[in-house]
C-alpha cells in the first residue's frame, strides 16, 4: 500500500489514524478524512489491502 503514495501522502496519515491497525480496517469514508485523499485514491488503498 505505502508504495502507491508519495512521501507527503504518507506523513499525513498519522494525523487521523492512531495505529496501523486502525489504518487498515479503515473504509473509504474513513481514508477521504486524511488530507489530500479523495474517493479514486481511497478506493484503489483499500483494494491493495
Amino acid at each position: 500500500m505505502v508504495t502507491t503514495l508519495s512521501n507527503d501522502l504518507f506523513h499525513n496519515f498519522p494525523a487521523k489514524f492512531d495505529s496501523v491497525a486502525d489504518l487498515h480496517v479503515a473504509n473509504t469514508d474513513d481514508l477521504q478524512r486524511v488530507d489530500s485523499i479523495g474517493n479514486k485514491t481511497a478506493e484503489k488503498l483499500q483494494h491493495e489491502r
